[in-house]
Formats: structure tokens, sequence, C-alpha cells
């Protein structure tokens, strides 16, 4: 798996696998959504707005604790302004923007749904949104999907994050 943080597990069978910390959150989501999709995605999607936020955060240097309060519960106090701002500063590439326009609009749907919703629902725009994500054929499986962008959206940023603490570590050598 490389340098990336691995967690060991066994399975019943007592086989060892390594899990990357993308999977390792969507593994806890899971047992979370074992009667319902919604805590599932609501919470899938904060990580990855918390996660963007962070990358967002690291990306303006050395800011006081006000201005960033200014920032984030004003400008940019949406998944969807953190999502425009990223690809305007190219911290989002061209590749990964529709999957997290997707992802928030995903969790939207879920959030504000009058009823109970799961992943194959029949809901024009959830369908929608769905159609945005890379990938997506019409025998996709949503949930499968949803996890595969989340992780590789997850991944982008986790490397993002990496290369400014790298950056920010040389800056401090005297």
């Amino acid at each position: 798996m490389g340098d990336e943080d691995v967690l060991i597990a066994f399975d019943e069978g007592q086989r060892m696998h390594e899990y990357s910390v993308e999977e390792q959150l969507i593994e806890t989501l899971h047992i979370l959504a074992k009667q319902n999709d919604t805590p599932y995605v609501i919470v899938a999607g904060s990580a990855l707005e918390d996660l963007l936020e962070l990358v967002l955060r690291e990306s303006m240097g050395d800011l006081s604790n006000p201005s960033y309060s200014n920032i984030f519960d004003g400008l940019l106090s949406t998944f969807g302004a953190k999502i425009g701002i990223a690809y305007a500063f190219k911290i989002i590439g061209d590749d990964l923007i529709n999957d997290f326009i997707a992802i928030n609009k995903v969790r939207n749907e879920f959030a504000h749904a009058r009823g109970p919703i799961q992943f194959g629902s029949s809901n024009p725009k959830l369908e929608k949104a769905f159609k945005k994500f890379s990938g997506w054929t019409n025998s996709s499986d949503q949930r499968a999907l949803f996890d595969e962008r989340l992780k590789a959206c997850m991944q982008a940023l986790n490397s993002q994050v990496e290369s400014a603490i790298f950056i920010q570590a040389w800056a401090d050598v005297p």
C-alpha cells in the first residue's frame, strides 16, 4: 500500500487485510449506515468538506483565527463555495470537480429528503446528481460509485495536505 497510513485487520477467516485511511473511514461509515443510508451520506460528505476546508486553510498561510472565521463563516460557509474556490485555485483539478459537485448534491438530497431515501431510490434529483460522477453508467451501483468517487476525492486532498506539511516543514528549516 505504499507510504500511506494503514490499518491491519483480520476478517472472520483470520485473513489479514490492510486498509488505507480512506477505506477505514468508508468502512466505519458503512457500519453506521446498516439501517439507513442518510447518516452515511451526510457524514461522508461532511468529512470531505472538512478535509477540503483544511486544505484551503493550509493554502492560505498564516492568518489569524478571526480572519479564518470571517472567511469560513461567511464567504466560504458552504461546501459548494469551498468547492468553487478550490477549483479556481487549482486545488481541485478538472478530473475531480464533477465528483466534488456530485457528492455535495447527493449529500444535500439525502439531508433534505422529505421521506426515507436510500441509494437506488427513485428520485430524479438524486439520479441527476449521480450522472455527474466520473465513471457513471446506467448500470452503476450508486453506493459503490459514491464510495469510489469519495475515496478518489479524499486521496487527492490528502496528497495536498501532505504537500503543504512538507513545504511548511521545509520553510521552517533555519
